[in-house]
């Protein structure tokens, strides 16, 4: 039986934009990243947003609301809530 090739983990294509943000900043003090609202509303980074929280145990934040808050209340609902809010205060 042969193991199938598995599809790249979703962290490691953002990885060379990632990389590519950080050296430019470096290298320039006064270089701004525009457009990084558009990318705080993608579901796959605020997803992944959740999970690094959730795995270090976040508290709550300035609106009071904890982790087990947003677990009873539904996690997917609370991430759209929150994406709506922000493309709303662009």
């Amino acid at each position: 039986m042969q193991a199938r090739e598995s599809q790249p983990h979703p962290q490691d294509q953002r990885r060379p934009r990632q990389r590519r943000l950080d050296l430019a900043a470096k290298r320039s003090r006064n270089r701004r990243v525009h457009a990084l609202d558009d990318r705080l509303v993608r579901p796959d980074v605020v997803w992944r947003a959740w999970e690094a929280v959730r795995a270090k145990g976040g508290r709550a934040g300035v609106d009071g609301v904890g982790l087990e808050d947003v677990e009873r209340g539904g996690v997917q609902g609370c991430l759209d809530e929150r994406a709506v809010d922000r493309q709303a205060r662009r």
